[in-house]
């Protein structure tokens, strides 16, 4: 049972390994081709997590595993930035590949809406043109 002087690490590790276990952050992980070092990645942080777990229990009785336990902690929080930074990444590259997909079909429509001859801002650019015209002449 840990005390208010131990040093608590195991759930952190536990939110790390439930962040990378996301359906959507696998599937970024596989978009990006990079499946092989998650799944290197997650086993290691399962045996961290085991090791954390068990060090825990113990360091009540030997106080120099606290050391440890605070280093593995700022691992663990440096692990945790790194990944939230690669979520945020990965999240903004997936909406500017929306929005250039969106404006690309916008594009589309609109070319198709309208041919070069008829379309509103050319016509619109013709008329002011010959009312220039007429009131300079």
């Amino acid at each position: 049972m840990a005390t208010t002087e131990d040093v608590v690490v195991s759930p952190l590790l536990q939110a790390l390994l439930n962040k990378l276990d996301s359906s959507r952050m696998i599937k970024f992980i596989s978009d990006w081709g990079v499946d092989q070092q998650l799944n290197n990645l997650f086993r290691t942080l399962q045996d961290a997590y085991a090791m954390a777990s068990s060090t825990e229990d113990m360091q009540i009785s030997d106080p120099r595993l606290k050391f440890i336990l605070k280093d593995m902690r700022e691992v663990v929080h440096k692990a945790t930035c790194i990944l939230d930074e690669f979520i945020y990444e990965a999240v903004g590259r997936q909406i500017l590949r929306r929005r250039r997909k969106n404006r690309s079909a916008l594009r589309r429509l609109l070319s198709e809406r309208y041919a070069a001859n008829t379309s509103p801002i050319l016509s619109m650019r013709k008329k002011i043109y010959i009312a220039m015209r007429f009131i300079l002449s």
